[in-house]
């Protein structure tokens, strides 16, 4: 007599024995589903190579720096490349001088796959921001799956707020 599987030996279904091996292979999915996300991380997501700042009255000739009052509005471009094919990204901004004042991340419609391109972005400056020269330090969130997120952080430099004018 041949003897099966999950059987007692009166020949019933031994459930303590079906669950047991039902956890088992459910462990072993999550453990191979975990090593796969974590071996493909797509490091680096992108970059960015080149960001030139622009006047919002000229959006043809760079300039160095720029002069907004608080909630002003400026544009910059930035040549860059994006490498993956996550389509979850979330966009986080800082204003830094002597001190840095964050701004609440919001999430792009980004596609979802790579490509190469020049990009003008339109940026307005928060209006609790107090005179001074500030770096606006931009980091691009990419969520490659639910265990890695890997960041591309670059810099716009030069931009000078001064206090509006009272009449």
């Amino acid at each position: 007599m041949t003897k099966r599987f999950f059987r007692k030996s009166d020949g019933e279904r031994d459930w303590i024995q079906v669950s047991l091996a039902g956890i088992f292979f459910l462990i072993l999915a999550i453990i191979i589903t975990g090593v796969y996300w974590l071996a493909l991380d797509d490091n680096p997501p992108g970059e960015v190579f080149e960001v030139t700042l622009y006047s919002i009255d000229d959006l043809d000739i760079p300039v160095d720096s720029i002069t907004i009052f608080p909630g002003g509005e400026f544009a910059y471009s930035m040549d860059w490349c994006k490498y993956t094919t996550a389509a979850n990204v979330t966009i986080k901004s800082s204003w830094q001088n002597d001190v840095v004042v964050s701004v609440p991340p919001f999430p792009p419609t980004v596609a979802d796959e790579p490509f190469c391109k020049e990009w003008t972005v339109m940026w307005s400056a928060p209006s609790t921001l107090l005179p001074s020269v500030y770096t606006l330090n931009v980091t691009l969130e990419y969520e490659i799956n639910p265990l890695i997120s890997r960041n591309v952080t670059y810099e716009v430099p030069g931009i000078n707020v001064i206090a509006e004018l009272e009449e």
